[in-house]
């Protein structure tokens, strides 16, 4: 079963402010959330993770390219 992350912990896990998340997911920079019920959203965890590792791997590569 896939496990939900809510935006609170993506914001202590990512160093990232709430209304950087919010902005990203209009702008389609990040992961859109999932409606989890009436009052609650969250995202899947192996969707942040895995937009996380690109997010590195882009940085590596920018790097790479820049020495």
């Amino acid at each position: 079963m896939e496990k939900y992350v809510r935006v609170r912990e993506i914001t202590h896990k990512l160093s990232l402010n709430r209304v950087t998340i919010w902005r990203w997911c209009r702008d389609g920079l990040f992961p859109r959330p999932v409606k989890l019920g009436r009052q609650a959203i969250g995202w899947p965890a192996s969707e942040i993770d895995a937009w996380a590792a690109q997010r590195a791997q882009e940085r590596e590569a920018s790097r790479r390219t820049a020495a």
